[in-house]
Parts: structure tokens; C-alpha cells; sequence
């Protein structure tokens, strides 16, 4: 009797679904990988956020929630997610804003507070979770440029940028520009919200001609001249804390003017007092006085303070060398014809309103084709033109032109 022996029979490898589990086991790690940072969140495990503080103004205070945590600058203080209302509040002004912190952000705020709300500036950084960008800029002015590791790019390409430490510069005409550093992070949105210092001046202030003690302080940002006491308050202060560029001083941090002429011919003391009386004003011709000069309505700029400028020079002699007019010395910008060079503007559309000023009132009409005497053309928009019937107004330079 033969035995025979009885063996199991032979598996065969199931390589399928060796690859599935390979494939899903690689899923799983890449996915952990990459979002490692977020996994305690996920998980309902909270792990520690922090937030730094810092303003131009050290020492002031920084509210959490309504509870006062420190002042200025606090660097990396732990932060509770969620939720979270701050306000920094400095001699002069404050700022409040609120952030939704996440698990293990990083969050960055940096405030000049200024003296008002419309001339404060900034930039915060925080971190959020995903939604349609990775990374985000919003800029005040909405002009403004924006540059990464000194290469200006768009909106677009901002988002594009992968994680790592990059040099950011924010800049816009009339403003000051804004440089700092941003880190960002995988796993994570980076909000980035810049509002620009609005500069003062432009470039840097010189003296008016032959004038010794007249500094032209001029600017083309509305959030700084719309109203004179602002302006000089604004300039005083941003000097003390940046400095203004003085031709053939420099940078000049110290106080350095002691009266001040408004584009309406108006004079203040450095404490904003108006001055009514330049017989008050002792030894003026000692004085340094700045000139406000707005780079729009020039016309308007030139008459009062060439009017204002007389009166001080009879009073000061500010000037110091040609015995000439001081009006006839200050710079007027544009074309400003007399008699003996008279020149004609055509209009090229069907007709025009002539107006009593820039966007004022309609003092009359001219057709197409008509010619009317140019008288300046200062402005940015408008020519100054007298008609016919001998009226002196504006009429628009987009529909208009100078007969050649």
C-alpha cells in the first residue's frame, strides 16, 4: 500500500493588490507629508499660534480681546486660536483690526500709527487655511506696485509663489514704499495686507529761487493737502520720526520751519496758529518758512501765494540778491501768455461748454472749429481761454486743442 502525501495547494501572488496598497500607502505618506502642519487641526488638537507686534511708536499699548497684553513690540507671544480682536493704541492715534487665527500660525502685524486714521499705515501678515489663492496681497493705494526679491510682478504671479522666505516691496506714487520679508508656508494661505505711509512732500524740498528762507513743499497726494493744518501736522510729524530731505541739508529729523503758506495764501506758525498779521512776525527775514505747493490747481496755487509771498518780502526781504518782483520770480509752471504773444485754442468737438472754472458752472458754449484766445494752460485738464465776447473761463483739453 503506498502512502501518498498530501500538500496544501501552491498560492499564487496577487501583484494587483500589492500595487493598490503600495499605491495607497504612498497616497497616505504624501499626504501626511504635505500636510503635516495641519493634522493636529484636523485632528481637534490644538497646537500653539503666535503673533508679533510692533509699531513706529514703541510703547504703545496692545489690547487682545479687550485686555491689555504688553506694549510695543512683542515678539512671538502665544495666541489662542480663533477669533481674535487687536487694537494698538499710541499717544496720538490707535488701530483696531480683527484676525481668524489657525492652529501653528505665524502671524506678523507692524503699524505706524500717525496722528489720524487716514494718514496711519502698515502691513499685516497672517496665516489662514486654504480657499481659491495661497497667497494674497491687498495694497492701499489699489495703484500700488508690487515687487518680490526686487522683481515687480502682478497679482497673479504673487499666487504662483511657492513656499520660502521672499523680500517684498510695496510702492506707489506719492507714498512712502514699504520693504519686508514674508514667509511662506505650505499647508497654509498667506494674507498679506499693506496700507502705504502717504509722503509729505515730494522728493526734496528746496529753496524758492533767490529766496534764502522759502522751501517749496510740494505734493500730489489728496489724502495729504485736502486740508492745510493736517498737511503741516503730518509733515511736522512724519519729520520727527523719518526725516525729510532738505537740498544741500540732507535728511532733517529736527524741527526746522517756523511758519508755514498754504496754497490759499493763508500763514501758520508751526503750532498751526494762524497768523493774520505779518507785522507780528518779528524778524522774518531770519525765518524759514515752507510754501505748500499742490501739484494741481496750479492757477489757483500761484495767484494767492505770489500775492501772499509780496506781502512777506515788503515786510522781510527774503530775498536776497536781484532787486526784482518776488512774483515775477516764482516758478509758474505750463504756458501763461501776455498780450504780445497771443495764442488760440481750437475745439475739435461738436461743442463745449465753457465753464466759470475747473468743473464750475456754464458761462456759455463754442461750436466745432471755433478759435478762442488762449490765457494759460496751467492746469492738468483745463485751458484758460477768453471768448468772443471778452468771458474768461475753461474749457476742456480733451476736447480741445492749441492751434498751431
Amino acid at each position: 500500500m503506498s502512502i501518498t502525501t498530501i500538500r496544501p495547494p501552491k498560492r499564487r501572488v496577487n501583484f494587483k493588490k500589492i500595487l493598490t496598497l503600495l499605491v495607497l500607502f504612498g497616497s497616505i505618506f504624501g499626504l501626511i507629508s504635505y500636510y503635516q502642519e495641519r493634522i493636529p487641526e484636523i485632528l481637534g488638537i490644538s497646537r500653539k499660534s503666535t503673533i508679533s507686534i510692533s509699531s513706529l511708536e514703541a510703547g504703545a499699548k496692545v489690547f487682545i480681546n479687550g485686555n491689555q497684553v504688553g506694549e510695543t513690540p512683542i515678539d512671538g507671544k502665544e495666541i489662542k486660536p480663533g477669533l481674535v480682536n487687536l487694537s494698538i493704541k499710541g499717544p496720538l492715534n490707535g488701530y483696531t483690526t480683527t484676525l481668524n487665527i489657525v492652529d501653528n500660525s505665524e502671524n506678523i502685524i507692524y503699524r505706524e500709527l500717525g496722528f489720524n486714521k487716514e494718514l496711519s499705515s502698515g502691513v499685516n501678515i497672517w496665516e489662514g487655511t486654504y480657499d481659491e489663492k495661497k497667497v494674497e496681497v491687498i495694497a492701499d493705494p489699489k495703484t500700488a506696485k508690487i515687487a518680490v526679491n526686487d522683481k515687480e510682478i502682478s497679482n497673479e504671479e504673487v499666487d504662483k509663489l511657492e513656499s520660502g522666505n521672499y523680500k517684498f516691496k510695496v510702492s506707489a506714487e506719492g507714498y512712502k514704499e514699504l520693504v519686508f520679508s514674508v514667509n511662506i508656508r505650505k499647508g497654509y494661505k498667506t494674507n498679506i495686507e499693506v496700507k502705504l505711509p502717504p509722503l509729505p512732500f515730494e522728493e526734496e524740498i528746496y529753496t524758492l529761487n533767490d529766496f534764502e528762507n522759502l522751501y517749496v513743499i510740494k505734493s500730489s497726494n489728496p489724502d495729504v493737502y485736502t486740508y492745510s493744518k493736517d498737511w503741516i501736522d503730518y509733515f511736522t510729524y512724519f519729520q520727527k520720526r523719518r526725516g525729510v530731505n532738505i537740498k544741500n541739508l540732507g535728511v532733517v529729523k529736527d524741527s526746522f520751519f517756523e511758519y508755514f503758506i498754504d496754497t490759499e495764501g493763508r500763514v501758520y506758525d508751526k503750532n498751526l496758529k494762524q497768523i493774520d498779521d505779518f507785522d507780528s512776525i518779528k524778524d522774518l527775514n531770519s525765518k524759514k518758512v515752507g510754501l505748500l505747493y499742490k501739484t494741481v490747481n496750479k492757477d489757483i496755487l500761484n495767484e494767492k501765494n505770489k500775492t501772499t509771498i509780496a506781502a512777506l518780502y515788503s515786510l522781510s526781504k527774503l530775498k536776497t540778491s536781484e532787486a526784482t518782483s518776488p512774483s515775477s520770480t516764482i516758478p509758474t509752471p505750463g504756458v501763461v501768455l501776455g498780450q504780445a504773444t497771443k495764442k488760440y485754442v481750437i475745439i475739435t468737438a461738436d461743442w463745449l461748454r465753457v465753464r466759470s472754472e475747473p468743473a464750475g458752472t456754464e458761462i456759455g458754449k463754442a461750436n466745432k472749429g471755433e478759435e478762442l484766445e488762449l490765457i494759460s494752460d496751467e492746469q492738468i485738464s483745463w485751458y484758460k481761454i477768453k471768448t468772443k465776447d471778452g468771458k474768461v473761463g475753461f474749457i476742456a483739453k480733451d476736447f480741445s486743442e492749441i492751434k498751431k
